[in-house]
């Protein structure tokens, strides 16, 4: 939650956040498709950093558990990039941040 006013995040935008939006070392957020279909860029509050890193290895080892473990086909891809790229759906960065309530 502290994200959401941190951030000036949208409930939205925080659900669809994926780890490829997080940008630690320009502490930036990314936020792509917003109300209206715009895309644009928010600040990481400082007191978030070591959280996010933390979530961020929590949603790694959820990751490698679900390829090793099951026969999963991966998270869902915008567009076509799933017929351009196959692997990605499997990859940490388009793994959806499932952020945790503080």
């Amino acid at each position: 939650m502290s994200l959401l006013y941190g951030s000036g995040l949208r409930l939205m935008e925080a659900v669809r956040l994926r780890v490829k939006d997080i940008d630690l070392d320009y502490q930036c957020i990314r936020i792509w498709n917003s109300k209206g279909g715009k895309h644009r860029t928010v600040t990481l509050p400082q007191s978030q950093l070591s959280s996010l890193k933390q979530q961020i290895e929590t949603v790694d080892q959820y990751l490698q558990h679900d390829i090793i473990h099951r026969d999963w086909a991966g998270v869902w891809m915008p567009h076509r990039l799933l017929d351009k790229y196959p692997s990605q759906s499997r990859s940490l960065a388009w793994q959806y941040l499932s952020l945790q309530q503080n």
